[in-house]
This record gives C-alpha cells, sequence and structure tokens, in this order.
C-alpha cells in the first residue's frame, strides 16, 4: 500500500513540480506492485482524510509507503506537512491546521504492517513569511517507526532546504523515481544511489538523510518477481519462435507446391526474411534463457538467505532470552549486596563491588560469546552469495573490463550491505546488554562512589600518641601520632605546637599543660580506601591525622591530605603490604645533603624507601639549596639526577673599559672608551626549563636527553626574547621595560615596535656595551680573549668540543661568576647592529634604528674566533635559530 501526496498550488509560495513528482512516483510505485492512492494539491481536509484512509487500508498489509513533495517545516522540533490551504500566517495555525509527520508515522504503526517507509521531499523553502520568524529551517530528525522494517528518507539534511528542480521533477524525487524504475535493487543500495544522484545534481549542497531501521532486506521490484517477469520473457520468446517456425513450415510448403516462378520468387525472399527473424530471436532467447536462470539462482539465493536470516533471528531471539535471565537469576544476590553496601564495615563494602564487578564481567563475557557467534553466523549467511559472484560468467554483450566492474561493483555492494548487517546487529545486542545490566551497574556505581566518599577513622587505644618535652624557650611543644592497627600502618606523624602564636599565649601553655597532665590528649586517624582496579588491590590512604583534647572536643594539632600508606587484594585488607617505593638521588655536583622534613637523611648519592605518592624533598649545598618533588607508584624504583641550581642574577659593578678590537674584524674597530652604569645580570642564559616555565612552551631545537631543562633555550628571535623578559617581570612583581608605544602606556605583547622604557625596574636585554663589559669581567678584568680565560676550553662550547647546546654552568666562569658568556649560544643585545664611534660615550644603547639586532658571545656551532668577548654578530630581529638564545639584566637601582 502506498499514499503518494503531492502540493504545489500554494497561494504564496507555489511550486511547480510536487505534482508531477505524485505522478511520477506513483507510476513507478505501481510497476514495482504497489497499490498507490495518488493525492495532488490536497487542502486541510483532503489532506487529514488521505492520512486517515491510508491508514485503514495499511490492515493487514505487509509494507506501507507514504511519500510526500511540498512545502514543509519544523517547530519546536515538530516536522508539518503544509496543505494548500487554508493560508498559514503563524505558528499557531501550522500547528493546528498542517499534518504532522509524527502522526503519520505512528498511525503507520499502529496498523502492524511489517515494513513502514517515508519519503519526504520537503523542506523546499518558507511556505508562509508571516511565520518566519516562528520557524526553523528545513525538517528536524523524526523517530524511526518501531515496525520490524523501517525507513525514513530526508530530501536533504536536517535544517537544510532542498531544491524544486529546474525540470519536470524536484532533484530528490527525480533521482528517487529513475532508481526505484531499475529492478533488482535492494533498498539500502537504492538510497545510496539517490543520495549520490541528488549531491551530483545539485554540486553537493542537498545531501539527503536516510535513517534505517531495516532488519531485512527490502525490493521494490523482489528477486522472486524478477525471475518470475525474466521466466515470462523467455516463455513469450519461445512462444513467439514456435510461431514464426510454425510460419516458416506453411510457407516452405507453399514454396514447394508453387509453379509459377515470380509467386515463388516472392514466397521465398518473405521466407528468407522470416528465417533471419526466427534465428535472432533464437539468439535473443538464448540470452534470455541465461539471464532467466541468472535470476532464478538469486531468487533461489535471496530466499535462501532470508530464510536463513528468520532461523538465525530466531536462534538470536533464544540467547537473548537467556542473556536476560542472568541479572533476574542473580536477583535475590544483588538485593543482598545493595544491603552490604550500606554497612560500615570496610570489609562488606570491599566484597560488594568486586562480587558486582565479577557479576558484570560475566554478564559481558556472556553477551561477547554471543555475539562472537552470531556475527560467525551472520557473515556465514552471505557466504553463497560472495561464491556466487565469484563463479559468475559474462554476458554476451559484455566485454571482460565491463563484466569486471560489475563484478567488482555487485561485490563491494555485497560486502557493504554485509558490514551494515553486522553493525546493526551489534548495535542491538550492546543496547540490550545495557538495558539487562542497567541495574547492577548503577549498584556498582553507586557502591564505587560509597568507598571514593567514605572515610573511616581509628582513635582512642588504636593510636598511640607520643607527648614531647615543652620548650619554654620557643614556646613549641611537640606531639607524634602513629597507628597500633596493624591492618592501618602508618608512618608517625609528628607535630610541633607553636604556643608563642595564640592570641592568650599563658593561657594557652596551661591548658594544654593541664590537657597532658590529665591525660585528656588523644591521637585521631582518618582513613579511607581507594580502588586500584587495574592493579587489581586496594590502597590505604590516610586522610587526616590529629591530636584531639578529649575534655574540651578541640583540635590542638592536624594534619590534612591524602597519602597511600599501604595496599592489599581483595580479602587480605587484615595483613596490607605498605606502599613504599625506593628513590635513588645523585648528583654531578659534590657536597650535596638530602634532607626530609628538616632532618639530614645524608651525603648524595643516596637510595631511600619513601610511601608511595607525592614527596617533597630538599637538597642542601654548604652555599645553594633546592628543593624537589614528584610522585611515586607503589613498588616503583626511580632514580633522580639533582642539579646544583645556579644562582640567578648577579650584581655586576659598573665602570669604564675600552670596547672593541683593533686587531681583529672591521665592525670591531675603533676601540673606544666605554663607561657604564651597575647592574645585574643573570649567571647563566636562560634555561629551557626558565623559558617554559614563563612562557608555557619550549621552541628549542635540542629537546632530547635527560639534561634538556638546564640547556639553554635556543630558536628564539629577539622578540621572543623581549616578550619573555616582559611576562617575567610581570610574573615577579616588576615593571616591565619594554612597551608598543614610545609613550609607555601600553605594555609590549607582541609587534614591530619596541619602546624601552629606561626607568622600568623590570628585566631586560643587555646593552652591547653592558655584555661585553660583563663578559671581559668588569672591573675585575684580566684582558682575557675569551670570557674568563687566554684557553677557550675551559670556557666555552663550541664547533671543535660541541654539537650542540650544552647545560648551561658547566665550563668554568668568568671572574663575575658568569657562565657561557663565550659559546654555548649567541645571545641577543638590545641594540641595532651598526659600525663604532671613536669618542667616549656613557651607557649607549647603539644606533635609533636599523635593520638586524646585535648578537654577542659565539656559539657552539662556530669557531673559538666568534666566542671573543670582543666579536660581534647580527641578525633580523626576527629570525630564530638554534643557535640564539638570550640572557637577562636588570638595573641595580629601583
Amino acid at each position: 500500500m502506498a499514499l503518494v501526496i503531492g502540493n504545489g498550488a500554494y497561494k504564496d509560495n507555489p511550486l511547480r513540480n510536487p505534482t508531477n513528482d505524485a505522478d511520477d512516483v506513483s507510476k513507478v510505485l505501481k510497476d514495482a506492485g504497489f497499490e498507490v492512492t495518488v493525492v495532488k494539491d490536497a487542502d486541510q481536509t483532503t489532506f487529514e482524510k488521505a492520512v486517515k484512509d491510508f491508514s485503514s487500508r495499511l490492515s493487514g498489509a505487509d509494507t506501507g509507503l507514504f511519500y510526500y513533495a511540498g512545502h514543509g517545516v519544523q517547530i519546536e522540533g515538530v516536522n508539518y506537512l503544509i496543505p494548500v490551504s487554508p493560508r498559514l500566517d503563524n505558528v499557531a495555525d501550522v500547528k493546528l491546521r498542517a499534518m504532522a509527520v509524527d502522526s503519520v508515522v505512528a498511525r503507520m504503526e499502529q496498523s502492524g504492517i511489517k515494513t513502514a517507509l517515508v519519503f519526504l521531499d520537503s523542506c523546499r523553502d518558507n511556505p508562509f513569511p508571516g511565520a518566519s520568524r516562528s520557524t526553523n529551517r528545513g525538517l528536524a530528525v523524526v523517530p524511526t517507526p518501531k515496525t520490524r522494517n523501517s525507513l525514513i528518507a530526508y530530501a536533504t539534511a536536517p535544517g537544510e532546504v532542498a531544491a524544486d528542480g529546474t525540470g519536470r521533477n524536484g532533484v530528490f524525487s527525480a533521482a528517487f523515481i529513475a532508481q526505484v524504475a531499475i529492478p533488482g535493487q535492494e533498498l539500502s543500495e537504492l538510497m545510496r544511489k539517490v543520495s549520490a544522484d541528488v549531491a551530483a545534481a545539485t554540486g553537493g549542497k542537498q545531501n539527503p538523510r536516510v535513517d534505517f531501521g531495516m532488519q531485512e532486506p527490502f525490493w521494490f521490484i523482489s528477486p522472486d518477481e524478477m525471475a518470475f517477469r525474466a521466466e515470462a520473457a523467455l516463455k513469450a520468446n519461445q512462444e513467439e519462435i514456435a510461431r514464426l517456425e510454425k510460419e516458416l513450415a506453411e510457407r516452405q510448403a507453399r514454396i514447394n507446391a508453387t509453379r509459377d516462378a515470380q509467386a515463388k520468387q516472392a514466397l521465398e525472399v518473405e521466407q528468407q526474411r522470416q528465417a533471419a527473424l526466427a534465428a535472432a530471436k533464437k539468439l535473443e532467447t538464448e540470452g534470455l534463457a541465461r539471464e532467466a536462470e541468472r535470476q532464478r539462482k538469486l531468487a533461489e539465493e535471496a530466499n535462501r538467505a532470508a530464510a536463513e536470516r528468520a532461523a538465525l533471528a530466531a536462534e538470536q531471539a533464544k540467547q537473548q532470552a537467556v542473556l536476560a535471565s542472568i541479572a533476574s537469576s542473580r536477583r535475590a544476590e544483588l538485593e543482598k549486596l545493595a544491603r552490604d553496601a550500606e554497612s560500615d564495615n570496610p570489609d562488606v563494602l570491599i566484597e560488594t563491588i568486586e562480587r558486582l564487578d565479577r557479576v558484570l564481567a560475566d554478564v559481558a563475557k556472556e553477551y561477547a560469546s554471543t555475539w562472537k557467534s552470531i556475527e560467525a553466523k551472520l557473515r556465514e549467511g552471505y557466504t553463497p552469495r560472495f561464491v556466487a559472484l565469484s563463479a559468475a560468467k559474462p554476458e554476451l554483450w559484455e566485454t571482460d573490463a565491463e563484466f569486471s566492474a560489475r563484478i567488482k561493483k555487485e561485490r563491494t555492494s555485497l560486502e557493504r550491505e554485509m558490514e551494515q548487517a553486522v553493525a546493526s546487529r551489534k548495535a542491538e545486542l550492546e543496547a540490550e546488554q545495557v538495558k539487562q545490566t542497567a541495574a547492577m551497574r548503577k549498584q556498582y556505581e553507586d557502591a564505587l562512589a560509597l568507598l571514593a566518599r567514605k572515610t573511616w577513622v581509628l582513635q582512642r587505644q588504636s593510636v598511640g600518641l607520643q607527648i614531647g618535652e615543652f620548650d619554654r624557650n620557643e614556646r613549641t611543644w611537640p606531639f607524634t601520632v602513629s597507628s597500633f592497627d596493624p591492618t592501618i600502618p602508618m608512618e608517625p606523624r609528628t607535630f610541633v605546637v607553636n604556643l608563642a602564636s595564640a592570641p592568650d599565649v599563658r593561657k594557652a601553655i596551661v591548658d594544654l599543660d593541664t590537657a597532658v597532665k590529665a591525660g585528656a590528649l588523644a591521637g585521631r586517624i582518618e582513613w579511607a580506601l581507594r580502588r586500584n582496579r587495574d592493579k587489581g588491590w586496594y590502597e590505604l590512604v590516610i586522610r587526616r591525622v590529629s591530636v584531639e583534647n578529649l575534655t574540651t572536643s578541640a583540635t590542638v594539632a592536624a594534619w590534612q591530605g591524602e597519602v597511600t600508606t599501604a595496599y592489599f587484594t581483595p580479602g587480605k585488607r587484615q595483613s596490607p603490604s605498605l606502599a613504599r617505593a625506593t628513590l635513588r638521588l645523585t648528583s654531578p655536583d659534590a657536597g650535596g645533603r638530602l634532607y626530609r622534613d628538616g632532618v639530614d637523611m645524608g651525603p648524595l648519592p643516596i637510595s631511600l624507601s619513601l610511601p608511595a605518592g607525592p614527596y617533597g624533598l630538599e637538597i642542601r649545598w654548604s652555599d645553594r639549596t633546592t628543593s624537589i618533588s614528584g610522585a611515586l607508584e607503589i613498588g616503583a624504583n626511580v632514580s633522580r639526577s639533582v642539579v646544583k641550581p645556579l644562582p640567578l642574577m648577579l650584581p655586576v659593578a659598573g665602570g669604564s673599559f675600552e670596547m672593541g678590537s683593533n686587531n681583529e674584524e672591521n665592525d670591531e674597530r675603533p676601540v673606544h672608551r666605554v663607561t657604564v652604569s651597575s647592574f645585574f645580570m643573570s649567571a647563566t642564559e636562560v634555561t629551557q626549563a626558565q623559558y617554559k616555565e614563563v612562557m608555557g612552551i619550549n621552541p628549542s631545537n635540542f629537546t632530547g636527553g635527560s639534561d634538556v631543562p638546564m640547556r639553554p633555550v635556543e630558536n628564539v628571535s629577539w622578540y621572543d626574547a623581549v616578550l619573555f623578559c616582559n611576562k617575567l617581570s610581570q610574573k615577579e612583581g616588576y615593571e616591565p621595560a619594554y612597551y608598543s608605544d614610545a609613550d609607555y602606556k601600553k605594555v609590549y605583547t607582541g609587534g614591530d615596535a619596541v619602546y624601552w622604557k629606561r626607568s622600568a625596574n623590570g628585566y631586560r636585554l643587555p646593552t652591547e656595551a653592558e655584555w661585553e663589559y660583563a663578559a671581559r669581567g668588569g672591573a675585575l678584568s684580566r684582558g682575557y680573549p675569551y670570557a674568563g680565560s687566554a684557553a677557550v676550553d675551559e670556557v666555552a662550547w663550541y664547533s671543535s668540543n660541541s654539537r650542540s647546546t650544552r647545560p648551561v654552568g658547566t665550563k668554568k666562569p668568568n671572574k663575575l661568576g658568569l657562565y657561557d658568556m663565550s659559546g654555548n649560544v649567541w645571545e641577543w643585545c638590545w641594540d641595532w647592529y651598526g659600525g663604532y664611534g671613536a669618542g667616549s660615550v656613557t651607557n649607549p644603547a647603539g644606533p635609533s634604528s636599523g635593520t638586524s639586532r646585535v648578537l654577542q658571545g659565539g656559539g657552539w656551532g662556530y669557531d673559538a674566533s666568534g666566542t671573543r668577548v670582543a666579536d660581534r654578530s647580527n641578525s633580523s630581529p626576527s629570525i630564530s635559530y638554534y643557535n640564539s638564545g638570550f640572557r637577562l639584566v636588570r638595573p641595580q637601582s629601583e
């Protein structure tokens, strides 16, 4: 049964093609064997009556098809098909007088049909301008009917507009009509072709949407019908041949009996013509016989596949019933587990979680096994069809290339159909699994949530409290809390109560002394459990340790956090294992000692056992201290190297020096006297770790190896260096040195314009004069050609001893304690590059303009000459290179 409606005669926005669409769609559907009702230009009453009559006739039918061409609109997510009258001026009119697609679909569902097909060539533009503000573009997606087989096809994607077409039909309808007219196409393949044709005709602007709910294949002209038509065509041809052969025999007899030569010749000419026609018919019959045989085999294969699918569906239903019984068969157990989950006993809660986990795993295993069997049989059902394709032979009229292309196309289509069937069945089974396990999964998740928030308390006799000696001078009193319960192991935690900070010091000391003497103080430990499903164990977590005054209920001292102290497998909570890890610390710098919570643990290198989880340690040298932190997994064995930190900024006392050289490059001449003011300079080039901490990125080329954080940052432009200076200044509370305007109102954040505010106290790049003065050693200069030595290898990483950057501070410093002023990376300076003058100058900052900025110090990829303190280089400020980095200066007076 089919209902086809084409509405085009709208008063305000008429459409040319829907009535043609209705006529042509109904024709191809009738050819396919449908009983079709055609309604054109339906008003509200006609539309409603047509749908009502259609739903009535569907009772007892196998397939129902609804096709609509015309205006449609969605309002609040509901699709409405618009009658040609009455005029609809607003949303209320639409809801009252238009036909809701949901209503059509619901009536088709209620009829009990096996297959429901809905085609909507709608959403062709807004049919009522007066309601344009309250409607949405295009149609919304409609839930597919809950019949055994269903399909809803939209002429275009949801929310988009379909074209009415420039020919006789709408674009979607034209493609649909053409494909339905081609017999033997399964519905999924047919709709893929329709979609492709529409997209091609509109240049990709219109893309139909098809929502499949088909559990069985569907043909407009079925394989059985194709076989019947092929057999009928063969029989008609055979009857025609028999007739022709009878006529030939009769004519031959007449020829033999005729004595008139002219008459006999005429009969012989006709006989030859009829004989040729009969021969041609025989050849045609041979082709029809092959086609009939092919269609017969296809029909047999389709029927066999349908029977297999029916048998498989029955088996799957049986398997699904078995799976569905799993949850109900365990209902009593699960109900008991639900009650147990509320218990305050941690062992009961753990058992509940583990048993629920096992139940869910068992169900998942059953479903996985069932799916494996179903998938194998699904794919097996397609095997004969693939075998038939492999055994196929070319038709008489096919070239080898055409035959190969046809078989390839049919194989691709069959593979697509098979994968679609597999995916659809898998989705159904997964949905069933989710449905069947929803209750127990919620129970499981609730139990896990309870475990996550649950905190148990250990106190009184199970908690040890060691009271230290009160220090009258410092007014501090130490207390140590420990666990006596073997199931709650933890490292003793010491508190030092500072009574000097109490509002009333005397009262606080007396009150605490009274509580100590009265035995009114007690330790309290709050602990929890954390499940580690991947490891298969539970972890004991200490959340709070405190000293409580039992008489006043006041907390004397407390620590709060998350420390994992032990772990155990299910059923072994009474004998937990300590949650510890091993940390081995080494250092390339001698003299370092490890301190933990202020306690000297010994010199480096050292190995120590630590509780798993976060840690914080301190390494002390005679003149430096650094802190390290991290997290250790249970049972881990970690090695870590600690580098002695270098001071960030060193003072450089101002003074005068002879800048340049008359013995080397021309741009180093003439030597001239320069005076600079005092400043601070960073002891090293800015490292990759420092740059990343401030900028959030590391642009460096050399990022391999454990020493990467301490290597100088490179691959930074002059602008990058300037921006770093400003960000670091802002981070540390200094006034930025660089601005984007000459009035210093807009802090530099990027761009070509950079102005230096000399009165600012923030970080900046050194001037070329400051850089060379510091590199030479300032007032302590010994006149060395390199920064700190006459021997380049003592102070510089350069081309003869390095093929990449090296960690900063690993060569000898100069007299000011500055490292790598020679070598490692070239360092950006503030100045534009230009020639020197001959006169004496104070605090020069280079030319006022230029095209390149100064670089100093040489780098790992350059020879020794480039590392001289007087050597100069330059580059465009926008260029970044893996030989270029920078260091910082700040003014000494703020």
